[in-house]
């Protein structure tokens, strides 16, 4: 009889183990992910901004940009979803508009 009982508890034991197993395996369908934008710095000339020089280097470069407040936290987010960081950056004001000039880099992480 205990042989049973402990045959029992190592069957739930086991299908608890295989359930926590079976929740790693990822789905079938594949999940599509965002394609990624390439970099261009021709991107940057829009409205409410403008394209003044790029400066290209390896893996990156410098990038001036005459543009208006509201344009600023937007460059960051053009950046970031072309794959690019900002590890440095400067905002002068200049005639009617800002001077930004941002140091680009590619972002190897992803």
């Amino acid at each position: 009889m205990r042989l049973v009982t402990q045959q029992q508890q190592q069957r739930t034991q086991l299908r608890a183990q295989w359930q926590k197993l079976h929740a790693l395996v990822p789905p079938s369908d594949s999940v599509a992910l965002p394609e990624r934008l390439t970099f261009s710095p021709l991107d940057f000339q829009s409205q409410g901004r403008q394209l003044v020089r790029w400066q290209p280097a390896q893996g990156g470069g410098e990038l001036v940009l005459e543009t208006g407040w509201q344009a600023v936290a937007e460059t960051f987010s053009l950046l970031t979803a072309r794959g690019m960081q900002v590890p440095a950056f400067s905002l002068m004001a200049g005639e009617g508009a800002l001077n930004f000039t941002l140091r680009v880099e590619q972002d190897n992480a992803n």
